[in-house]
């Protein structure tokens, strides 16, 4: 099922990315270096989800390496070695989803929303993505661009417009009709144009969050029953 997106205020943008920001981090390992975004957290207890992109976590998770998260404002990062996670990778599909007790950041109770599952953004519609390129760490950045199209079979969006080292694992998201922010993807990697006179610019890609809807129902139920432990 498709699904519009618009935005009627000139200063809709600006909005959706202060709304959004606060559930961000920057992730690094001794490897590599990304971004996630908080999909889900329980209310009657520290345990939080995040989505980020398979390749950033990838090493740390094989060598049982320690994931820093920086989450701006909370003042200190949180170090989670192998014994202080849950890490469930999907390589093909570049897509992570990582659990952890969070006694450390503030983090928002309310959420930006997941697009449902089953519906997904038509060529054109306007998507804007948030992360920290490694050219400029200690900033979150805010990109834009279109849906060039979205594959159902492979659950992945190509985007008209520009993604750096650094910005894999961030929220893409559109503005629904009401100019409420919604998150539509995860940022994956940038797909250059090769030619024998060299690279042009190309388009990048964005999983789409249906596998995290999962890790939502998996915390509403840890609500309705909290987990031992």
């Amino acid at each position: 099922m498709t699904i519009d997106s618009a935005s009627q205020h000139p200063d809709a943008w600006q909005t959706a990315v202060k709304r959004i920001a606060p559930q961000i981090v920057r992730i690094r390992t001794q490897e590599s270096s990304g971004t996630g975004f908080l999909v889900a957290r329980m209310k009657t207890g520290p345990r939080c989800g995040l989505a980020t992109a398979a390749h950033v976590v990838e090493h740390a998770s094989r060598e049982a390496g320690t994931i820093t998260l920086v989450h701006e404002g909370s003042g200190r990062p949180l170090e989670l070695t192998a014994g202080k996670r849950r890490l469930q990778l999907d390589s093909g599909a570049d897509t992570a989803a990582l659990v952890f007790e969070n006694e450390t950041f503030e983090l928002p109770a309310d959420l930006v929303p997941l697009i449902p599952a089953e519906k997904f953004l038509m060529p054109g519609a306007a998507v804007g993505w948030l992360g920290y390129p490694d050219v400029w760490p200690e900033q979150l950045c805010f990109f834009g661009g279109r849906v060039s199209c979205y594959s159902e079979s492979e659950h992945a969006y190509l985007l008209d417009g520009v993604s750096i080292d650094g910005l894999s694992g961030g929220p893409v998201f559109h503005l629904a009709p009401d100019g409420e922010p919604v998150i539509i993807g995860v940022l994956s990697e940038y797909i250059s144009n090769r030619t024998p006179r060299g690279p042009l610019p190309g388009l990048s890609m964005a999983r789409d969050v249906y596998r995290f809807h999962a890790m939502a129902d998996q915390f509403r139920s840890w609500d309705e029953k909290p987990p031992k432990g």
